[in-house]
């Protein structure tokens, strides 16, 4: 592996894999076969046979699409769990492991669909979530919305919410999810301006005009976002591609 910038993702880039797990699914034993110990005990865990074979697709798919960035087989891929942000346990977000750190990653799924963002050198977090998810979103949104986004959602016309209400939902997630504390940060603590679309507030965040909150391109029936976050120095764009992940 060199320790310059992977082949193919440059500085400026941000990639998203994607992958539908229904076509993955005569690959599963292969899959299986890239997993490492604590992995596949992990994966017998789950408590029927639909959730582990997602879990066995899922993380090969994750590791396959690294090597492919590191130059190492898909079984050498160093995963390992940071220490939990909010409690200090061994349960933190996943992340690679010296040398192979300068390239982070996020993975979220949602129905058959699978997203991996990868960047080099920032911290990186995605989310998804159906179309069918903005009712649920919106009947508990008092739970999770600060007053100045519901005011500005307010403003909105009726079939402009539901849309708006998933990109904040998804941008919210994607940071937390970035910053390793997922929602045991409450969510309401993570403020976005809808007109533009920038994180304005977070916790314990003294430059939050240094984050990146992007859309992702994705199949209508699915909204997901990226939070990325840029050094100082870097100019406040970056380029997402977005492309299918074919095992």
């Amino acid at each position: 592996m060199e320790d310059s910038v992977p082949i193919g993702l440059g500085p400026d880039e941000l990639h998203v894999r994607s992958l539908r797990f229904a076509d993955a699914a005569s690959l599963q034993d292969r899959f299986e076969g890239q997993l490492d110990h604590a992995e596949r005990v992990r994966s017998r865990r789950f408590a029927t046979d639909e959730l582990r074979r997602r879990w066995a697709i899922g993380r090969g798919a994750v590791r396959e699409i690294l090597a492919g960035y590191l130059g190492i087989a898909a079984r050498d891929v160093p995963i390992a769990p940071r220490p939990c942000a909010a409690c200090g346990g061994p349960h933190g977000k996943p992340a690679l492991a010296p040398p192979a750190d300068g390239l982070c990653f996020n993975v979220t799924h949602t129905g058959e669909l699978l997203l991996v963002a990868v960047a080099h050198g920032h911290e990186v977090g995605i989310d998804a979530e159906p179309v069918g998810r903005a009712r649920p979103l919106a009947a508990t949104a008092h739970s999770w919305l600060g007053d100045p986004e519901s005011r500005a959602l307010e403003r909105l016309q009726p079939y402009e919410r539901d849309q708006a209400l998933l990109r904040l939902w998804t941008l919210k997630e994607a940071y937390l999810k970035a910053v390793g504390v997922g929602l045991n940060t409450d969510p309401r603590e993570v403020a976005v301006e809808l007109d533009a679309w920038e994180l304005q507030a977070a916790p314990a965040e003294r430059h939050p005009e240094r984050w990146l909150l992007l859309p992702v391109d994705t199949p209508d029936d699915t909204v997901a976002s990226l939070a990325v976050r840029a050094p100082a120095d870097v100019a406040r764009t970056a380029h997402v591609v977005v492309c299918a992940f074919e095992p």
